[in-house]
């Protein structure tokens, strides 16, 4: 990370990265989607506590093996929000490279499987019925859903997925 976290915020790193593999290990073993939690009070730092659990995930810890293959797919309500996760990734994290932060649009996706070692911002109002990412069209071979469901078969694990 280009900032020094707090020492609460490191703990919630080293806490959920131990959650995010044992939360990898059940799934491998019982292949049922798991759920990690962070839970923190307005201000204290969830998008710089996640900017830092994905560098770790990407780059390895002295407890971790690195795992650069991994998809982290991050929702939130709204497109600024996206964007300020984006700029906080970006102005924060030394490891992780603007290129590998990707917004999904509507107008544009079309993606038989998600890139390894990217991070997709997506707006949730993307994912209702009447939006186009669930809908089949001639610019559009694959829906979202679709796209999802052949990361978890064919890479045998699910995208990380995060929602502020």
């Amino acid at each position: 990370m280009k900032v020094e976290l707090f020492p609460f915020q490191n703990k919630a790193v080293t806490d959920l990265r131990m959650k995010v593999a044992e939360a990898l290990g059940s799934y491998r073993r019982m292949h049922v989607p798991q759920v990690v939690s962070l839970q923190a009070p307005t201000g204290a730092g969830k998008t710089l506590i996640m900017a830092a659990l994905v560098e770790d995930i990407y780059s390895g810890t002295d407890q971790y093996t690195e795992q650069p293959e991994a998809i982290f797919v991050w929702l939130s309500d709204s497109p600024a929000l996206n964007e300020q996760s984006k700029q906080k990734f970006d102005f924060k994290a030394d490891k992780i490279r603007f290129d590998q932060c990707v917004t999904i649009e509507d107008e544009s996706f079309d993606m038989e499987l998600l890139e390894d070692g990217h991070i997709y911002f997506l707006n949730t109002q993307k994912l209702g019925k009447a939006a186009n990412l669930g809908k089949h069209s001639d610019t559009r071979q694959f829906t979202i859903w679709e796209t999802l469901e052949k990361n978890s078969k064919r890479k045998g694990r699910p995208p990380l997925l995060y929602y502020r």
